[in-house]
């Protein structure tokens, strides 16, 4: 018996301690759960203070649209120093130093009554002005240079100016023809000591639009020369031929005769640039005149006449020039010209004073000027 109720207090003092042990893990599991509530009121009340403080972003829902190319903008203007975006502006000025050789001369055809033979000859009249003579003046040259090569004018404009400084001794010559039975020839032939002055205005421009390699560019030109000399002429000594001899021999001292022309000639042309290095070029040029014009004013001083011709016609024009880069503000250009003009119209005399007073005269006429120029230019650019 007493072993008996020895074992059943054994089991009663397991059980026991089996609730105890049950009862005190369920005691922590209850307070392990009342800790994570407690927790996580906390972080929600955390997280409801950061909500107040922190405005909730809000998202709206708006419908679908097609989305816009975005918008490109443009660049802003860059502004060149030129007319073109691939070229760059230059200006030169420069000083000229001109020699001009040539003449200039008329013909009429006219018919005239010999009052010493008393007969009515048709003839001819043939008047030479020499132009000899040292000019002065200036240019401005504008041009266009290729960025990618400098070396390069794509548009040259160049305007001269020129005046006469100094007169060379020179004659005019005067030449007559009769058709008469009497002579065979030239029947009158007279000199004069002749003063010369005058100026003339040179305007081009080119554009080199083609390119022949590396080193020649090449294009065409458009051009206007004007040109106004003055001739004062004096102590005449006149010749006659055969039986004209004691009639047409004389010597005057004095005013003989007074002249000016005018040339106007608008042409066309092409011209080319030739690079030999960077600071060495050749440029050559050749123009013609469609409607080159000339015009004159002729008094003859011992005859008491005045004359007036305008005459239309055609010119040519070439020349050539040495251009060298001396450094990058100056340069120094050489080179000749040569001009031929031919144009035919229409001469009024009128006679002033003397026996002949009042009468008029509508002859045919011809004005011709064959010139070679020499030109020295030195240039500054800016």
């Amino acid at each position: 018996m007493k072993k008996f109720l020895s074992i059943y207090i054994f089991f009663c003092v397991l059980f026991a301690g089996r609730v105890f042990s049950q009862d005190a893990s369920n005691q922590d599991v209850v307070r392990n759960i009342k800790v994570n509530v407690y927790l996580d009121q906390i972080e929600k009340k955390r997280a409801q203070e950061l909500t107040q403080k922190v405005s909730p972003v809000k998202y709206e829902v708006v419908p679908a649209v097609a989305e816009k190319p975005a918008e490109v903008k443009k660049a802003p203007k860059v502004k060149t120093d030129s007319l073109f975006s691939n070229t760059t502006t230059s200006f030169n000025t420069g000083v000229i130093s001109q020699q001009i050789y040539g003449d200039s001369n008329y013909r009429i055809e006219f018919t005239d009554h010999l009052d010493d033979f008393g007969i009515d000859v048709n003839g001819a009249s043939e008047l030479n002005f020499p132009i000899r003579g040292y000019f002065a003046g200036a240019r401005l040259t504008w041009q266009e240079k290729l960025r990618r090569d400098e070396r390069k004018d794509l548009i040259r404009f160049t305007l001269d100016w020129y005046t006469h400084i100094y007169n060379n001794s020179s004659q005019m010559r005067d030449s007559d023809w009769f058709e008469d039975p009497f002579h065979a020839g030239r029947d009158i032939y007279s000199e004069s000591n002749c003063d010369m002055g005058g100026y003339g205005i040179d305007a081009r421009l080119v554009w080199n639009m083609f390119s022949l390699g590396d080193n020649i560019f090449t294009g065409p030109m458009l051009g206007y020369k004007y040109q106004h000399f003055n001739f004062s002429c004096r102590d005449l000594e006149q010749i006659g031929y055969g039986v004209f001899a004691p009639y047409y021999t004389s010597n005057v001292s004095g005013a003989a005769l007074e002249y000016e022309v005018k040339n106007m000639i608008p042409y066309i042309g092409w011209s080319a640039d030739i690079l030999f290095t960077d600071d060495l070029s050749l440029n050559t040029a050749l123009g013609y005149s469609f409607y080159a014009v000339s015009q004159d004013v002729d008094d003859h001083v011992l005859r008491y006449k005045r004359s007036t011709g305008d005459c239309q016609g055609h010119a040519l024009l070439a020349d050539m020039a040495v251009n060298w880069d001396i450094n990058a503000l100056w340069s120094f250009t050489t080179g000749v010209q040569y001009l031929h003009s031919s144009t035919s119209g229409r001469q009024i005399q009128t006679f002033y004073a003397g026996p002949y007073t009042g009468t008029v005269n509508n002859l045919d006429m011809q004005i011709n000027t064959d010139q070679i120029a020499v030109n020295f230019v030195l240039s500054y650019k800016f």
